[in-house]
């Protein structure tokens, strides 16, 4: 039986007794008939109190659940987290050490360049200087030929 029921009921009883004379508060019930309730009513509480527990106990196991999914999620959400922000920093220094990879090598390359314009200045340079002397001493060596040419022919003239 309905506990709620079993309680209307013993309302009921008490509202229905007959008042004793002189005093309202107190009044004349069969004390049988609310006994009766009483057991019924310790007889349905065991069953009730087994709902409520039920009822209580799902609850925690559900809120236990929940809180255990909860916490699931904010740790692989702050993993997730830190895994991004460490792949994130990875990738800010691979980039910067492309960008000085890519800032040295175009300091190399700019180097080699003006090494090789050096190179370039300097063999040109003794190049020049090479083949001057070396007219010169063409020169010098037609000055002494053209002077026994000179000779040979002063002396075929007399």
């Amino acid at each position: 039986m309905d506990i709620l029921k079993l309680l209307d009921e013993l309302e009921e009883i008490i509202d229905e007794a007959s008042s004793i004379p002189f005093n309202k508060k107190k009044v004349g019930i069969n004390s049988d008939e609310v006994y009766e309730l009483i057991n019924d009513l310790r007889d349905s509480l065991p069953e009730e109190i087994k709902e409520a527990r039920w009822v209580n106990e799902e609850r925690e196991r559900i809120l236990s659940e929940a809180q255990k999914q909860a916490d699931t999620l904010i740790q692989n959400a702050n993993e997730e987290t830190l895994r991004k922000d460490e792949e994130s920093k990875r990738r800010y220094k691979e980039l910067v050490n492309e960008h000085a990879i890519t800032v040295e090598a175009k300091r190399e390359a700019q180097n080699i360049i003006e090494e090789a314009n050096a190179t370039a200045r300097t063999i040109t340079t003794k190049t020049l200087s090479y083949v001057d002397s070396m007219l010169v001493k063409t020169e010098d060596e037609l000055k002494n030929l053209l002077g026994v040419i000179e000779d040979n022919r002063s002396q075929l003239k007399y």
